[in-house]
């Protein structure tokens, strides 16, 4: 019993995906000529599975207001109308605090996968041996109902069952999925001849194809808010309209592309009228179509049903749920949103939430209230006060905070960590504990990457950006690492880059250029005042300041073809036996700009010359910022850089320093312009210092998102 306890929230989520599977098989057998089960065991045993779940749920006095009177809602109107999806929608929504949607999709996908297999398989086959059920058009044509009660519901559900997968599998989705899809629909309306759920399927296709783009996408987010209301005035005013002015070329046009749905509704509104309340109404019985001949008065719409027959205050109730199922205001939601609203007009069995998956969005709005606008930045490190390798991690924190209300979490390292296995593994199994934990109530996260735990973070963030600060696969050559990063870049919304090279380079992995954004520099956060710098044209001071182990060249350079100093500052690990390059020591990183010493800043990797570009150091440095081109900026410093590095674009761009290919190409280089150079720097400097370009950044992706 305490083990039951312990692990309540685990043993109710199992209860609640047990309902899930049910109640996808009672609306599978209901539109089924081939199975059928005794409908009341089934719906009962459903129905405890999602009551266990709301009985022994923890809800605030807000949750516990909405639910009880949407509870109270739904079984009136399911008990009056004996019409019970209006229950089936409240348990399923009502019932899924603290449950995964992607979870819940996901077995709705591949529950009806299975029995819609299971059908098209024993159809196929019937058909090759015996005669099978088949409907025709007035026009002979036929259309193949694979043992469903009729061929729009074949299609509806293969309809909704790529709108399933295409929103568990977003953001990886490729042209060749578009042209997979496009094919499934071709040969669905070739076998059904459902126009309507060929017009939906474009439509969902259109959606998923424009939503990549950020302007659309944010109108699309706009729309899907007022989607519902639109579709029911649409709805309900068009049949109005036909009551008055049946002979209207417009009207009898959409009459005829709706199959008939406008004067249906037309004919209940004269027959029926409207009540506030639900009722027990009779729609079986048949009527005189405008379409000609007399069949049964069918209601197939999710607005003309409830404005009849469930009454206006259930109606006002779907208004209050449909207008908040996107209130995070996500693109991907909007999209499947639309689409509801859209194939409501024709049909109402997408009300069961198993199919008609956006209900399930709601839960968003009902159970996150508290949740809804936390914030965090999440990066890892060692901590070093003389290791400026954190150094662009913290200020970006720092920034992200004060700037943008984030909150910092920071998974520290250290290097005895890094060394050891065992130790690695007892991190890890801890950040996956604290990182499960954090993404619960968060609500959008900023990854500082690298990060070791990717994958962790692609399944539970569901709203992320990442800023790149080091590419290791691309920097190590390693082909498996950088595919694990290019993957994780795609699972996040927004993506910021380095610079121009670097996007170009992700663009060509896959990534969608319009969720990439340029940092241009990293910032260099701190107070005072650089020291003054006064170049001796005959005799140059050059600073090199980071990791000296990486700076082969320092033990390559020959004094005697050197006419400039080189100052070093950094963690010398080995003697240095040239006379012009002289140690300055190690200094800590928020004080490097204000105490470093020389004229000029080197931005250099590797050998002094270009013979090792292909290897993994100085060929990084064609894609990435080093950071100590920012610490230079901040001192002041003109800088020197490699001419094939991705940098030299922004240092001709702004005029702050020289290119050159080999290190002694410094002797060659004429000063004349230092100082123009050194204004150029200067207007740089505070930006740097103060943040500017983090600020930019993020400000503008922040816009975008709404959030």
């Amino acid at each position: 019993m305490e083990k039951i306890i312990e692990n309540k929230d685990k043993y109710l989520e199992r209860i609640y995906f047990v309902g899930i599977i049910i109640l996808c098989i009672k609306f599978f057998t209901e539109k089924s000529t081939l199975i059928t089960i005794n409908d009341m065991p089934i719906a009962l045993s459903l129905a405890i599975c999602f009551f266990i779940k709301l009985i022994f749920q923890k809800y605030t006095k807000r949750e516990l207001i909405i639910t009880i009177i949407s509870g109270i809602i739904s079984v009136l109107v399911s008990a009056i109308t004996r019409e019970y999806i209006a229950v089936y929608v409240f348990l399923v929504i009502f019932a899924s605090k603290n449950i995964d949607i992607k979870k819940t999709i996901k077995i709705c996908f591949w529950s009806i996968t299975v029995l819609l297999s299971i059908h098209a398989i024993k159809y196929i086959i019937d058909g090759v041996i015996a005669e099978i059920p088949i409907i025709y058009r007035n026009t002979g044509e036929p259309r193949y109902t694979f043992y469903m009660y009729h061929p729009n519901i074949v299609a509806g559900l293969i309809l909704w069952l790529i709108a399933q997968y295409s929103y568990l599998k977003y953001d990886n989705l490729k042209i060749r999925h578009f042209v997979i899809f496009l094919a499934i629909f071709v040969v669905t309306y070739l076998l059904t001849l459902s126009r309507t759920t060929l017009i939906a399927s474009i439509v969902l296709l259109i959606l998923l194809a424009i939503s990549k783009n950020m302007k659309i996408a944010k109108v699309i987010t706009y729309l899907s808010k007022f989607i519902f209301i639109i579709a029911i005035v649409f709805t309900i005013g068009i049949s109005y309209l036909y009551r008055v002015n049946r002979d209207n070329f417009i009207l009898q046009k959409l009459e005829s592309a709706l199959s008939g749905r406008i004067s249906l509704l037309t004919i209940a509104i004269d027959e029926y009228g409207v009540s506030l309340f639900p009722r027990n109404i009779d729609l079986t019985k048949d009527v005189k179509w405008d379409f000609g001949g007399e069949a049964e008065l069918y209601l197939d719409s999710i607005y003309s049903r409830a404005y009849i027959k469930y009454g206006l205050l259930y109606l006002i109730w779907l208004i209050y749920l449909f207008t908040n199922l996107n209130s995070k205001n996500e693109k991907k939601n909007a999209i499947f949103i639309i689409l509801f609203a859209i194939i409501g007009v024709t049909e109402r069995y997408i009300m069961y939430p198993v199919i008609g998956f956006p209900l399930l969005f709601f839960g968003d709005y009902l159970w996150n209230e508290k949740k809804r606008d936390k914030k965090i930045i999440l990066s890892q490190y060692i901590r070093n006060n003389f290791n400026a390798g954190p150094k662009a991690k913290t200020d970006i924190e720092k920034i992200a905070e004060s700037k943008f209300g984030f909150e910092v979490k920071t998974m520290p390292l250290t290097e005895e960590i890094c060394k050891n296995k065992i130790k690695r593994m007892i991190q890890f199994a801890k950040k996956f504990k604290l990182i499960s934990s954090i993404a619960k109530e968060t609500e959008l996260a900023i990854i500082q990457a690298p990060f070791s735990s990717k994958k962790i973070m692609m399944d539970k963030f569901k709203n992320k950006i990442v800023i790149i600060h080091d590419m290791e696969g691309l920097r190590n050559q390693n082909p498996k690492e950088l595919n694990e990063e290019i993957s994780f870049y795609k699972s996040c919304d927004f993506v910021i880059a380095h610079n121009k090279t670097m996007k170009t380079f992700l663009i060509n992995k896959g990534i969608d250029s319009n969720k990439i954004y340029e940092l241009e520099l990293f910032d260099y956060l701190c107070d005072g005042d650089a020291k003054e710098k006064n170049l001796n044209h005959k005799n140059p001071k050059i600073t090199y300041s980071g990791n000296l182990d990486k700076a082969a060249f320092v033990n390559q350079l020959d004094s005697n073809k050197m006419k400039f100093e080189l100052y070093l500052y950094g963690q010398k690990n080995k003697e240095i036996k040239n006379k012009k390059i002289i140690y300055k020591g190690k200094c800590a990183p928020d004080e490097m700009p204000n105490e470093i010493d020389g004229d000029l800043g080197l931005v250099w990797d590797g050998n002094f010359d270009e013979s090792d570009e292909e290897e993994s150091y100085k060929n990084y440095t064609k894609y990435n910022n080093p950071h100590k081109l920012s610490c230079y900026i901040a001192a002041g410093m003109p800088v020197i850089v490699w001419k094939k590095s991705a940098i030299a674009d922004f240092v001709r761009e702004n005029n702050i320093g020289y290119e050159i290919s080999n290190l002694y190409d410094i002797n060659k280089i004429d000063f004349s312009d230092y100082d123009v150079k050194k204004k150029n720097v200067e207007k740089l400097e505070q930006k740097v210092r103060t943040g500017y370009f983090t600020q930019s950044v993020l400000g503008k992706i922040l816009k975008i998102m709404i959030l």
